[in-house]
């Protein structure tokens, strides 16, 4: 229906609809199957997956839907975004970590600075979103 409406479309996220999530059994159900213009999914990290190397993919999904929202300054668009983090497995580059661990309480089970780290990347992800939806609004209204 968006569409329908001159609107460009993306997703930038997890993505969950297939029964068996992944693998070429999953392809009927993609977001280019379900209408939307743009897609960049992620499945969670494995265990084996590098931690320092943005591991549930925010610094992804946060660049991609910036780049998005530029492209499509002037035209009307839907973006749909969604973070895997804070998701098993807990991971986070070690020196975000260690900059948690040094907070006073980060040894109460309810302060994890694992998932500290997480949410901090996160939360600077979709700061840049916002900021880059405020620098649309602001070149509106100039």
């Amino acid at each position: 229906m968006i569409k329908e409406q001159g609107y460009k479309t993306a997703i930038f996220s997890k993505w969950h609809l297939s029964v068996t999530k992944f693998g070429p059994e999953s392809l009927p159900f993609n977001p280019d199957k379900q209408g939307f213009d743009e897609h960049f999914v992620i499945d969670k990290p494995n265990r084996t997956t590098d931690p320092e190397r943005d591991p549930h993919r925010s610094d992804s999904i946060g660049n991609r839907s910036v780049e998005f929202l530029r492209e499509n300054a002037g035209n009307p668009f839907f973006l749909f975004v969604s973070f895997s983090a804070i998701h098993n497995p807990l991971m986070e580059k070690a020196g975000s970590i260690a900059s948690w661990r040094k907070v006073s309480g980060s040894d109460e089970p309810e302060n994890n600075p694992v998932i500290a780290a997480m949410l901090s990347r996160m939360d600077r992800n979709i700061g840049k979103i916002m900021d880059a939806v405020a620098g649309l609004i602001w070149e509106r209204i100039q």
